[in-house]
């Protein structure tokens, strides 16, 4: 466990991470096609994001999982082993300290409630991608389902209004987004 008080560095952060499962190969290929239509055709592509928050003293992640939204340690969640698989979202106009109490605050808030998987905005990011008509959930003050990058959009939409359309936010936006800089996962952040 890393101890971390909300002045630590990646507190208020996204990281976007890569596995080696059936579903984020399923993922990273329908975000390979997304980055083409995007004009970022050399884009490395990620399949999952997380938030990174201080809680009750300590480093931690929340993300949507298929469970809903979870809390975990961050070596827990993500052991040192994976960390080249992971890049590290760091907003480009530093959070203050009220700002990073309020993302701690709002990330917590949706895993103090029960929160579902949004499987239906999930499927409907491969019919945007294809035929770029939206069939998902809209963005009226759904907060019962998230999908992982959805949960990281709405959250840094909900602080800095950053994401027009949050529940249509993937890895690939997150990543392209001109809001935050780009932090390859090394030992010296945490």
């Amino acid at each position: 466990m890393i101890k971390a008080s909300y002045e630590h560095g990646l507190v208020g952060c996204i990281g976007l991470v890569k596995s080696e499962t059936w579903l984020s190969k399923a993922i990273r290929f329908w975000m390979n096609l997304y980055r083409k239509k995007v004009g970022k055709p050399g884009l490395k592509v990620y399949s999952h994001s997380f938030n990174i928050i201080s809680s009750n003293g300590y480093l931690k992640v929340t993300e949507a999982l298929a469970k809903g939204i979870t809390e975990s340690h961050f070596l827990d969640a993500y052991p040192k082993g994976t960390w080249n698989n992971i890049l590290i979202l760091k907003p480009k106009k530093p959070l203050t300290l009220k700002e990073k109490k309020k993302f701690c605050k709002i990330s917590r808030k949706y895993n103090d409630h029960p929160t579902r998987y949004q499987f239906t905005n999930f499927l409907s990011q491969m019919i945007w991608i294809v035929f770029g008509v939206w069939i998902g959930e809209d963005n009226k003050g759904n907060d019962k389902r998230f999908y992982c990058t959805e949960y990281s959009g709405t959250v840094y939409n909900e602080l800095r209004g950053y994401f027009e359309y949050k529940n249509r936010v993937n890895p690939v936006d997150l990543q392209v987004s001109d809001k935050f800089d780009h932090v390859p996962m090394q030992k010296d952040l945490v």
